[in-house]
């Protein structure tokens, strides 16, 4: 299931690229330390900056949306993956 960004801003604290993809094709990309406003849909993070790029999917795999003014962060999830954390309903998203 996707998660969809509808113009809300997301931070990238990984300390590396990351790129998100839905369907295999990349439709946003943020570098470390950057917070971007955007509007798309995944099902996919690779995170980028390695010799070898590492994807990562949602897990469990649910549909979410952050809406319009909310904010998300991108942070590295502890044992490998990403985590996504959206601090207005309290939840984080695991990405491994």
């Amino acid at each position: 299931m996707p998660v969809s960004f509808n113009d809300a801003a997301v931070s990238n604290d990984l300390g590396s690229g990351i790129e998100m993809l839905n369907a295999g094709n990349q439709v946003a990309a943020i570098n470390s330390g950057q917070v971007q406003v955007l509007d798309v849909t995944f099902d996919e993070v690779r995170v980028t900056g390695a010799v070898v790029p590492y994807s990562y999917t949602q897990t469990p795999n649910v549909p979410v949306t952050v809406h319009p003014g909310g904010i998300a962060v991108f942070r590295p999830l502890q044992g490998g993956g990403v985590s996504l954390m959206i601090p207005q309903s309290s939840r984080l998203i695991q990405f491994t």
